[in-house]
């Protein structure tokens, strides 16, 4: 679980370049009954779903990871400048697939 979260700690330095986030972001593996992942906007964390890690493919974990620090960014709701810049990040086809998915695992996107 250990190689998973440095992987994971990666791609936030990446993501958090490419948008522009200065501070620090923690990224934390969870057990959620029905979420995906989640976001402490006072704390700068992001959790993900433990349990449903495993299940998601590298783009569809930096879509999320992407959504989540756009989020830190942006605040809690899903602006015009907010679903403009995840498109530009991962691209739109990206978020239909995974609700889809979720869908599948009984889980909310």
């Amino acid at each position: 679980m250990t190689e998973k979260l440095e992987e994971l700690e990666e791609i936030v330095k990446e993501l958090k370049s490419k948008i522009g986030i200065e501070e620090d972001v923690g990224i934390k593996l969870k057990k959620f009954k029905l979420k995906l992942a989640s976001v402490s906007l006072s704390k700068k964390v992001i959790y993900i779903n433990a349990e449903l890690i495993e299940k998601l493919d590298e783009k569809e974990i930096r879509y999320i990871i992407a959504h989540e620090l756009l989020h830190i960014k942006h605040g809690v709701f899903h602006t015009t400048k907010f679903q403009q810049e995840l498109t530009r990040l991962c691209g739109k086809d990206l978020h239909t697939n995974i609700v889809e998915k979720c869908k599948a695992m009984n889980v909310q996107d």
